[in-house]
């Protein structure tokens, strides 16, 4: 390897430390054996990684070790030995959850992490896993960190950052924010003979020679051991490198002359999970669905707080989002298999996931309904809406007790029936819902409706089916699997579909035990329509891929472009999917692996047509092009990025039309030439450490197809996703007297229709003082819109933008008759508003 350059100006540094937690790994104790090590080791600084509620169980069981912690954390002066590095609650990877849910991981965690060091500092964001997300700079720099490290180099077993010359680089977000970091440099290769580190995990002359010459003065390293591990300070005794702090060599040893902006993109963050495999899928959907429906049971809650004078239940949420954060934990997705006290990662995952959605349906029950009232001849129904626009949707009701059995009328603020569709005690209507607001209907006994307006399915006399609305119009094809051989956008009469390289909805992948691709459209599929009215309609679709039954069912509504799909899989035995069997010579240390080629996983297809060529996806408050020619790559040394968080879409150049597929969980998807679009639907084999994920059990998912004239800003694709992932909130509720159209509708505010904001969030404060709205702006430019309320605000009302960690901005000046504000957020930006002094009426 060479000497290392003994010139002092070129001391290398090191940043060793520790990396993991209860739910992790973190041996009883330990924390006594860390304190041990810095009181044998003066010159040792350590960066800390540790799950925040494993403090709860160090102050304890191991009272030595915590009263060392509290000491060292006390320290704030540049001396500090000890920083923490990493504050999320869960410590997940941040790709693959949403925007607001990386909010809650820092929130919670410093939270946490406060209550144990009162004293303690958060200046750094560095993870030991591959835990990063473009969004990042803005959310770091607002809860009041100043520096951040895109090193990973001992557990790249999930991923890596692409590499970037220079020591530092300013770290551009999506939304202009900008935070000073420390790249994995150009010249900070792999490491050979491994699969999950580069060469700087151990500073070896190697990677400190390489450094240098690339003209990094002082160059600095990394390992966050996993906590269990105990050999002390990681370069050993003697080591030629200084253990250092990221915040020390931040601030007093790199070079702080004007460094290159680097406008980090999504793909730059080249991560690899075992997409398809099932365990792995049920952990994605679990937190999706709990991530939706608490942000949709907030903005309600905070609805019935204004309008109805309800308690905050704020204990309950913090617990209810704590059980989300650790199941969105970077372990329940790497190694979802592996077992701790008797049960596996889905395992935990499942009874987080559940003990979130059992306090939201117990919120939903407690806070939002009335005196229940079961033999009251009329119930009501109160839709929410969370979103920043008026919304006209589709909802869906299993009847009540009392009106169980009978045709049911459903009737407006005027007492006027509206059109509904119903089947047994399932009934369907359109509500219409003012922004950040709710609509109550009144739900009663009546005569049986008649029909206005035609079914939506039809039967072709090839024997094709048809669904169509005023907006498309999509063909399936019976003798071909059930898939969908035409969709058109009704409009301009144009096909958007590409069958020479597929049909939409065909399961296709390549089954290594047969040694060939099997597709879906290779045998015929039964049809049964499930609902076929004026207002939605539904069929399920029964075919075979490669021997094993599936049922899918197609969803569509009258006035919506979106086309909901769900998928389940009964698979016989246990067939192979992917490029090779690697049961019995699987090493970590080989490059390529059958997981990482997606080419030959089972996927969804979705052959847009040729025209098509300019790709776009979300990550979380992001939105980007993709640079990517391809999604392929079977090695670890060239992974790219191709998580699908909620939707990744294909358009015209020119932004005529387009096809969004949107997901149901973070997953990954398939693109390139000669490749259709596709959902990533199931690998079965080895994954990462040798572990099974063969199929057990069937594959359950659901997705969207969103065909739309525009690109996916002018065709609302971002709006289609948020109906999609955040609908309409119904909820049955009791009444106590006769509604009237001043009763059944209140709306908090409402946002600039040409803004491109989107609400994040909508939420009280505990005491009920304030109301915080989090905006992000997903499509608008940087001009000042307005937010308009429903009703005047009190003359003692106050309206300021804060920081994430809640330090004030600025005010905002309420014009004159006290009914609206303005203010600006940058593109891809978000902006917190904190309104406080509402004193709304209760309207019920």
């Amino acid at each position: 390897m060479g000497k290392v350059l003994a010139q002092s100006s070129h001391q290398a540094y090191f940043i060793d430390g520790f990396h993991g937690g209860i739910w992790g790994h973190f041996p009883y104790q330990y924390s006594s054996f860390m304190a041990k090590e810095m009181l044998n080791h003066p010159a040792w600084k350590i960066n800390l990684e540790i799950e925040p509620v494993t403090w709860d169980s160090i102050e304890s069981l191991d009272p030595p070790g915590y009263h060392f912690f509290k000491t060292a954390f006390a320290d704030t002066t540049a001396d500090a030995r000890i920083e923490y590095v990493n504050p999320t609650y869960g410590q997940s990877y941040l790709f693959n959850i949403s925007g607001e849910s990386i909010i809650r991981q820092f929130y919670y965690g410093m939270q946490t992490l406060r209550a144990h060091f009162a004293a303690i500092r958060f200046s750094t964001y560095s993870s030991e896993e591959p835990c990063f997300t473009s969004a990042l700079p803005g959310i770091l720099q607002s809860y009041g960190l100043q520096y951040a490290s895109l090193k990973n180099p001992n557990t790249c077993w999930g991923g890596y950052t692409a590499t970037h010359s220079g020591a530092l680089v300013n770290w551009i977000g999506p939304d202009g924010s900008s935070i000073l970091t420390v790249p994995r440099y150009t010249s900070e290769v792999l490491q050979n003979g491994s699969t999950w580190q580069t060469i700087a995990w151990k500073n070896s002359p190697q990677y400190i020679n390489a450094a240098v010459s690339d003209g990094i003065i002082h160059p600095v390293g990394m390992c966050l051991q996993d906590a269990g591990w105990t050999g002390g300070p990681w370069l050993g005794k003697s080591a030629a490198s200084q253990y250092t702090t990221w915040s020390d060599y931040m601030t007093h040893v790199a070079d702080r002359d004007p460094k290159e902006n680097w406008q980090l993109s999504q793909e730059d963050i080249k991560v690899s999970l075992v997409w398809g495999g099932q365990i792995l899928q049920r952990v994605a959907a679990a937190v999706r669905k709990t991530e939706n429906k608490l942000i949709n049971l907030e903005s309600a809650l905070t609805l019935e707080a204004v309008f109805q004078g309800k308690p905050w239940p704020g204990q309950a949420l913090d617990n209810a989002w704590k059980n989300l954060l650790l199941s969105q934990h970077h372990d329940t997705w790497i190694v979802p298999n592996n077992r701790k006290y008797g049960k596996n990662w889905w395992d935990y995952v499942h009874a987080w996931t559940d003990t979130a959605l059992r306090i939201s349906d117990g919120l939903l029950a407690s806070t939002l309904t009335l005196p229940d009232r079961k033999t009251s001849k009329a119930q009501y129904v109160r839709v929410f809406n969370g979103a920043g626009r008026q919304r006209k949707g589709l909802v869906t009701i299993t009847l009540p007790e009392p009106l169980k059995g009978k045709y049911i009328e459903v009737l407006d603020g005027n007492h006027n029936r509206i059109a509904t569709q119903q089947k047994a005690d399932t009934i369907y209507f359109y509500a219409k819902v003012p922004p950040l607001g709710y609509t109550t209907y009144q739900l009663s006994a009546g005569k049986q409706n008649s029909r206005s307006g035609r079914s939506l399915i039809k039967r072709a006399p090839d024997g094709n089916y048809i669904m169509e609305n005023a907006y498309i119009r999509l063909e399936l094809n019976p003798g071909k699997g059930g898939a969908i051989s035409s969709l058109k956008l009704k409009a301009d009469n144009i096909e958007l579909l590409d069958t020479t390289k597929g049909m939409l909805g065909e399961l296709k992948g390549y089954f290594y035990e047969q040694r060939k691709f099997r597709s879906s459209t290779e045998m015929p599929a039964a049809i049964e329509v499930l609902e076929n009215g004026p207002l939605t309609a539904k069929l399920k679709i029964k075919g075979h891929i490669a021997g094993s039954p599936f049922e899918k069912t197609l969803e569509i509504s009258k006035g919506s472009q979106l086309i909901r799909a769900r998928l389940l899989i009964n698979w016989k035995d246990k067939p192979g999917i992917g490029k090779f069997d690697e049961r019995g010579h699987f090493k970590n240390q080989n490059l390529v692996k059958a997981f990482y080629d997606s080419r030959y996983k089972l996927q969804t297809l979705v052959p847009v047509r040729e025209d098509c060529t300019e790709l776009y996806r979300d990550a979380p408050f992001d939105i980007f092009k993709s640079r990517q020619s391809n999604t392929f790559y079977d090695r670890w040394d060239s992974i790219k990025n191709d998580v699908l968080l909620h939707w990744v879409d294909l358009s015209q150049p020119g932004g005529q039309y387009g096809i969004s597929l949107l997901s149901g969980a973070t997953t990954s998807y398939i693109n390139g030439p000669g490749w259709p679009l596709g959902l990533t639907t199931q690998y079965s084999g080895i994954g990462l450490f040798g572990a099974d994920y063969f199929a057990q059990g069937p594959t359950n998912l659901s997705y969207a197809i969103f065909p739309h004239a525009g690109n996916w800003k002018t065709g609302a694709v971002v709006g289609a996703s948020e109906d999609y992932n955040k609908p309409l909130l119904p909820v049955l509720i009791n009444a106590p007297e006769r509604l009237s159209q001043r009763k059944t509708t209140a709306s908090l505010l409402e946002i600039d229709a040409e803004s491109g904001w989107e609400v994040s969030s909508l939420q009280s404060s505990n005491d009920g003082s304030s109301v915080i709205l989090r905006l992000w702006n997903a499509s608008g430019d940087n001009q000042p819109h307005s937010i308009q309320f429903s009703r005047p605000l009190s003359k003692k009302a106050s309206i300021a933008t804060v920081q994430l960690n809640g330090n004030q901005i600025s005010t905002l000046a309420v014009a004159s008759d006290m009914r609206s504000v303005q203010t600006s957020i940058p593109p891809k930006g978000i902006q917190t508003i904190v309104i406080k002094g509402i004193t709304y009426d209760p309207l019920l």
